[in-house]
């Protein structure tokens, strides 16, 4: 955690996949919540911090990318269902996907 972000949120480092490709970035969620829970209800946009897009060689300090711009996603990192206080799903699924890009 950073001196600037609140106690009570958690740093995810997720990869995108999105019309413009990958989109490698972090952001912060409630700790309360499980990260699926979140992007349920996920805002507009997502503000992502240290930002890598898969189309530009530099790197992005910040970007924000629309919610339903996202196709796929990956978290780096496992997530643990117990860290969670408010938990609407009550099981784990293994997927698989098959993407157009």
């Amino acid at each position: 955690m950073t001196p600037d972000t609140p106690t009570d949120l958690r740093r995810v480092t997720i990869k995108a996949m999105t019309d413009a490709g990958w989109v490698t970035g972090t952001f912060c969620v409630p700790s309360s919540v499980r990260l699926v829970d979140y992007m349920e209800r996920a805002p507009s946009f997502l503000t992502l911090s240290d930002v890598f897009m898969q189309a530009h060689s530099k790197g992005l300090p910040f970007l924000a990318l629309q919610s339903n711009a996202i196709e796929f996603m990956a978290i780096d990192g496992n997530e643990d269902p117990s860290s969670a206080e408010d938990t609407q799903i009550m099981e784990d699924h293994s997927i698989s996907c098959l993407l157009t890009n």
